[in-house]
């Protein structure tokens, strides 16, 4: 506000001539960095900011290091340099630059509102204020955007974006003095290895991804915040991890970085809004499956009635297909390990009044008289559907999860020619046949519908594969 009643004041002074109108932005913007740096300057005098100031160039100095891959010892953080081109300071610096550009191209001026509104030139200004903040995420976000690049790349642009913000940080950083003192200063940046040792979550992320990344990993940062977030409880990103807590995520990385799942790392995973048990033995529930629920959810909806899923796993499609409709299903899953982690979904999701856990072979004729003919009104299953020349180029994770949940023989399509026969005289009138599968076998599993009578369609997920095959019974 202040650079703005400063220019009115200027305009009053020079007999209100709207000659200087068109400079507005920019005399503005003078105003403000004048202000800026006048403020660093004088508070640099200041023998209190002083230790301040040295903490700051300590800070930029440790970062330096870090980046460079070096061991974080007070030796090592004390030959960079003091002057960082992603400092808060050049961040204000280039903002209050870029807003002069911004504004000087925007039509925002007092005078708009006060031709077109009739208000006073202090409303006007008022308003003219109230535009500019509207505009401001967008200023900050240009400025955002090539502070990253001039921390990132070293070039004749970037060094000529970074150049002001350097130079102004003479004022806002301190060479820690050579001291004793000045130990303790770049130690407040460099976590030590013993001592109860506590690191930055921002840090500790950053340190996991790259362990990750030089072990293949495909989305390293994605896995490496998903493992501190379980470690720290969701911690902020400048809240501190001990010691204690980040030899646990190293050990979890370490895992990861051998190809384990990163679900059965951390125990749980959500699906359908939901979060669900996995572990070793169990499939992990994948977001494609969630297309077969929503299909199921959809048609029980406007049908009602029992419904069952074969080939359970985790139980992530009995129980959300159940809880969304509110409906009985049953689930069955013939793996001990499996079914394990299906009753403890039930519990953890409080769907035990609505879905029955079976563990049994789908193909059991004791299990398949349980339910009578014509008495379900959904039938849907994700069954094992890969083939045996697939399962000899898994990727390294997926050998990780069963093979019982994975292999459907040769072609992939055993499962669907044994569950069809067997389950499809289960099914009521207009009920709903419907299986997950692999995404090229749209074709042959339409086949195997046909030869039950049941008239399949086809649907695609949002990657455009085949996922879905599923059919209404007439």
């Amino acid at each position: 506000m202040l650079p703005t009643f400063i220019f009115t004041g200027i305009k009053t002074l020079a007999g209100g001539t709207e000659a200087i109108d068109p400079f507005r932005s920019l005399i503005e913007g003078v105003i403000k960095i004048a202000i800026f740096i006048g403020y660093l300057w004088l508070t640099s005098l200041m023998k209190t900011m002083k230790r301040l100031y040295q903490y700051h160039g300590a800070e930029h100095k440790t970062i330096f290091c870090y980046e460079h891959g070096e061991e974080l010892t007070v030796e090592n953080v004390r030959k960079y340099k003091r002057f960082h081109p992603r400092c808060g300071t050049s961040f204000i610096f280039l903002t209050l630059a870029i807003s002069i550009l911004v504004y000087t191209v925007l039509p925002i001026n007092s005078e708009l509102f006060i031709v077109n509104f009739g208000v006073s030139q202090f409303v006007g200004d008022l308003l003219r204020i109230c535009c500019k903040i509207i505009f401001l995420p967008i200023v900050v976000g240009i400025s955002y955007e090539l502070i990253r690049i001039a921390g990132r790349y070293d070039n004749i642009l970037t060094r000529i974006i970074s150049a002001p913000g350097l130079a102004i940080q003479r004022l806002t950083t301190k060479e820690p003095e050579d001291d004793r003192g000045s130990n303790r200063i770049y130690e407040t940046g460099s976590p030590r290895k013993t001592g109860g040792c506590k690191v930055v979550i921002r840090q500790a992320v950053s340190l996991i991804k790259q362990r990750l990344s030089d072990a293949g990993t495909d989305d390293a940062e994605f896995d490496a915040k998903q493992i501190i977030s379980e470690v720290s409880g969701k911690k902020l990103p400048f809240e501190e991890l001990s010691d204690e807590q980040y030899a646990v995520c190293l050990d979890m990385a370490k895992r990861r970085a051998k190809g384990e799942p990163l679900q059965y790392i951390l125990g749980s995973w959500d699906f359908y809004g939901r979060t669900f048990s996995v572990g070793e033995g169990v499939l992990i529930p994948r977001p494609e499956t969630e297309q077969l629920c929503d299909l199921a959810i959809d048609h029980l909806k406007k049908t009602g009635g029992k419904a069952v899923d074969l080939c359970s796993g985790s139980g992530c499609i009995a129980i959300t297909v159940a809880l969304e409709t509110g409906l009985s299903v049953s689930g069955i899953e013939i793996s001990d390990k499996a079914y394990g982690y299906f009753v403890r979904n039930i519990s953890l999701n409080n769907a035990d009044s609505l879905v029955e856990p079976i563990n049994a072979d789908i193909f059991d004729e004791t299990v398949i008289s349980r339910f009578e003919d014509d008495s379900l009104s959904a039938v849907l299953s994700n069954p094992p559907y890969i083939s045996s020349a697939d399962m000899k180029t898994l990727r390294q994770e997926l050998r990780f999860e069963p093979e019982l949940a994975l292999f459907g023989g040769e072609d992939g399509l055993d499962y669907y020619r044994r569950i069809l026969p067997l389950w499809e005289k289960k099914l009521s009138l207009n009920g709903l046949f419907a299986v997950e599968i692999g995404e090229e076998q749209g074709a042959a599993v339409e086949e195997i519908f046909r030869s039950v009578s049941l008239s399949p369609v086809t649907i695609k997920d949002y990657s455009g594969h085949d996922r879905i095959v599923c059919a209404v019974k007439q």
